[in-house]
């Protein structure tokens, strides 16, 4: 099915995923510029899911329902950007990374949030030392801004990748702090107990570590996570409040 010329104008609605990849479709909707009411909304993504220019997905948890873009709604834009395309094996994972990522940039002491695709073609990132979180946040601090590195593990890897990472990070200033978010307590006890045999000092200050076992949950207050920094849990707004001091 060819896509109908009119369907270019519904394309401004689908401008956030070039951002953000994966989105619910209330969260699409609060978004987008200039959208139209939300059930005529709905009504023109199912058309547009239709003409193949997005998948959808609903999550069997939350029940919501998700989209993201084709690769054929990808090349829908004219304007160069990193491409978004999602493979259907990761879905899960980049679907968290997105929803975790915006409701992070939506407390108070987050300044900006960026998924992997939006910077990990750039030429920072050109040096194969460098290292490549599933998002990276950015934190005001007076006169500067603080870099978080963001990575979500639903699954153990190996103990050698894991202390290849760590020691990327370490080597690489670019980022202040690296967040690692669990949904399993054990993989991420395993994570901390891995990382801290490598640095059990002020290096080991580097590593952040939360364990959500319920990450996809309606409603959830977020500030209400604890952050597990030097082995001590703190609520995730204390300790970004205190970064913000």
């Amino acid at each position: 099915m060819e896509l109908h010329r009119t369907h270019h104008h519904y394309m401004n609605y689908l401008t956030p995923l070039l951002k953000w990849r994966v989105m619910d479709l209330k969260s699409l909707h609060n978004e987008g510029l200039f959208t139209p009411t939300y059930n005529h909304f709905a009504l023109l993504l199912r058309k547009l899911e239709k003409a193949q220019i997005i998948k959808s997905y609903r999550h069997p948890l939350n029940r919501k329902k998700y989209v993201y873009l084709t690769r054929k709604g990808d090349e829908q834009f004219i304007a160069e950007h990193n491409r978004t395309q999602i493979d259907d094996k990761s879905l899960f994972h980049d679907l968290l990374v997105s929803e975790i990522s915006r409701s992070f940039k939506n407390l108070v002491w987050i300044n900006e949030a960026e998924l992997e695709h939006t910077f990990k073609n750039k030429r920072s990132f050109s040096d194969s030392t460098q290292v490549i979180p599933d998002a990276r946040f950015y934190i005001r601090k007076r006169f500067s801004l603080l870099s978080i590195a963001f990575e979500l593990e639903l699954t153990q890897k190996e103990k050698t990748r894991i202390e290849e990472k760590a020691k990327q990070y370490i080597i690489n200033s670019q980022y202040d702090f690296v967040l690692y978010y669990f949904t399993k307590p054990t993989v991420a006890d395993t994570y901390r107990k891995i990382i801290k045999e490598i640095y059990s000092g002020k290096k080991y200050k580097k590593f952040l570590f939360v364990v959500d076992m319920n990450p996809v949950r309606s409603n959830k207050d977020w500030r209400e996570l604890e952050i597990i920094h030097k082995d001590s849990k703190v609520p995730l707004a204390e300790f970004f409040e205190s970064l913000h001091q």
